[in-house]
């Protein structure tokens, strides 16, 4: 029962503001004749100021391959309209109303560098209301997308910091007629929503006056710069981590037993794994020939290490399977020598075998050279008996000679085996050393170079310095 007395009483009031409202827009926009194509100013050589502003919604996307930035934001426009204005003690004491934005005369700003088909403002979507004020003031929010081009410098990618600008202002009336302020020297970030892939580092805005070629007056501009910071988790853990394991699986081409014949296969599996990355990562970047990715990089330092693994380990193979010859002295001084100490593998140490071979030049001696028996046996009796006991009682002892013949031909072939045996050792302990020092060398090259990528991050803020 409240309920209905208070709408009662209310009710003539509601309907007498409306009334007020209705002749108010009468009076403004039919009794006065307001031209909405002509500048609202009372002395035509006055230029109409404009504030402007943007609050930042939102970053919507970066797209690298085309070099565009789309970013959903609020328009906030401000200016004096020196026609529309009156007294609100006249209209029930209404100090402002909202106007569509068709019943007035409302700033034509273009997007400078617009990357879509159609201009903002000049579409259908941008008619909005506007807010106008008794003293002429009116206060113009409009929502909209940018989708603006902006050059991606992909030199630090995916460490890399962008610099964006939104270039927005008048495409024909000079600053004569029409000049642009900004609202205040950054972007209104009360309703910004934060990005994925992208941080929001800073952003200002500053008046740049343009000239055209065809005019010779000024138009007046205003640009906001955008300073983002991409996200690397997404990167790094898809595409650097990956590069790095593969190129640290590439140290077991050393820890593979050469008698395999595998280290070669496992060299080239691991070289193609990393070109197939190489390939994914060729589609997240534009095709330009400005800068070389910082990422891009780091895959080609990683392909040429590789690379240089599998030269090398043809190397220390031809050291593995190398003829029974003597070392050269670069080998024996370098390689056996140096690099043996720097990684803590000497050779020669053991104790040389020495094999003894008796000198048949001299007269044998029969009490170092016994190959015949101390005593002999008698003579067989049934040979006696056939007559053959005069053969039998001929001495016929072996010749010392002939047995130190064959040991002398025993002993030179063992040396010659041992010989060549030693100098197969020398060549195969050339080829561990070699192994050895190059695996601590690779892995020490891929530790250095994964730190220089990560850590090679330069001020970058030089490429697009904030305005003073």
């Amino acid at each position: 029962m409240m309920f209905l007395m208070i709408f009662c009483f209310s009710l003539p009031a509601m309907l007498l503001a409306n009334q007020k409202e209705a002749e108010l827009m009468n009076m403004l926009l039919k009794v006065q004749n307001y031209n909405t194509r002509v500048r609202p100013v009372l002395q035509e050589n006055k230029p109409i100021v404009i504030r402007h502003g943007v609050i930042l919604k939102d970053i919507s996307d970066i797209n690298e391959k085309q070099q565009k930035m789309i970013v959903n934001v609020l328009q906030k426009i401000r200016w004096k309209d020196e026609v529309l204005n009156w007294d609100p003690a006249d209209y029930g004491g209404i100090e402002e109303i909202n106007v569509h934005s068709s019943h007035v005369w409302v700033p034509r700003l273009l997007l400078y560098n617009n990357a879509d088909d159609k201009y903002p403002i000049e579409r259908d979507d941008a008619s909005t209301r506007l807010l106008l004020k008794y003293n002429g003031n009116i206060t113009w929010v409009v929502p909209d997308v940018f989708k603006s081009s902006c050059r991606i410098n992909v030199q630090y990618f995916p460490l890399d910091e962008q610099f964006c600008s939104l270039r927005i202002g008048s495409w024909t009336l000079d600053i004569d007629r029409q000049d642009i302020q900004p609202m205040q020297e950054e972007m209104d970030l009360t309703m910004f929503s934060p990005n994925s892939q992208w941080e929001l580092v800073e952003t200002w805005a500053h008046r740049n006056p343009l000239q055209h070629s065809c005019c010779s007056k000024e138009v007046a501009q205003i640009q906001y710069d955008i300073h983002i910071k991409r996200l690397p988790s997404f990167y790094i853990s898809n595409f650097m981590l990956p590069c790095a394991l593969i190129a640290a699986l590439a140290a077991m081409v050393f820890l593979t037993p050469a008698e395999t014949g595998e280290q070669l296969a496992v060299g080239v599996t691991i070289l193609l794994s990393l070109v197939v990355f190489f390939l994914m990562v060729e589609t997240r970047v534009p095709n330009t020939s400005d800068h070389l990715p910082l990422i891009a990089k780091y895959y080609c330092c990683t392909v040429i290490e590789i690379s240089a693994v599998l030269a090398i380990t043809c190397v220390i193979h031809k050291f593995e399977h190398h003829s029974a010859g003597p070392c050269p002295q670069w080998v024996q001084k370098y390689i056996i020598g140096y690099m043996g100490k720097m990684v803590f593998m000497t050779f020669g140490n053991e104790k040389k075998k020495i094999v003894k071979v008796i000198n048949v030049s001299e007269e044998p001696n029969k009490k170092k050279v016994n190959l015949g028996p101390a005593e002999h046996k008698p003579p067989n009796t049934w040979m006696k008996k056939k007559g053959f006991g005069k053969l039998l009682e001929k001495k016929t002892e072996p010749s010392p000679f002939e047995g130190n013949k064959n040991v002398e031909a025993i002993a030179s072939s063992m040396k010659d085996n041992q010989a060549s045996e030693a100098l197969e050792m020398q060549w195969k302990h050339a080829a561990n050393i070699l192994t050895r020092f190059m695996a601590l060398v690779y892995m020490l090259a891929i530790t250095i170079t994964f730190f220089a990528i990560i850590y090679n991050t330069e001020d970058q803020g030089a490429v697009f310095p904030k305005p003073h």
